[in-house]
């Protein structure tokens, strides 16, 4: 038995308020001091946004008042960054982000 199922069997009130939720503030992959140098040599372009968190919109939640299962899909690129003047190889990686949601099988989704 898990935490949620014995909560809904000893608190069936509170257990009703519960709405599992999870709040991501940065993902990144690889090292950041690799990104800092990339930045530096080779400036912000849409190759070197390593962190896309921010970009999600969180809006496509808030009306979403039905009980959901969400699924994401991540798709990591590996990247070389090579400056030709100073002869240095950087190493980083890019991210692609989807989702999806279908209605709840259960009722803690």
């Amino acid at each position: 038995m898990n935490i949620v199922e014995l909560l809904r069997q000893q608190y069936p009130e509170q257990a009703s308020l519960l709405k599992l939720t999870h709040i991501l503030k940065s993902l990144t992959y690889g090292d950041v001091a690799q990104h800092l140098h990339i930045l530096f040599r080779f400036g912000a372009t849409e190759h070197t946004k390593f962190d896309m968190v921010n970009m999600m919109d969180d809006n496509i939640y808030a009306l979403d008042l039905e009980r959901k299962d969400y699924f994401y899909f991540m798709k990591l690129v590996p990247h070389i960054f090579i400056d030709e003047i100073s002869d240095a190889e950087f190493r980083s990686y890019s991210y692609s982000l989807n989702h999806n949601s279908k209605l709840s099988m259960n009722d803690i989704g």
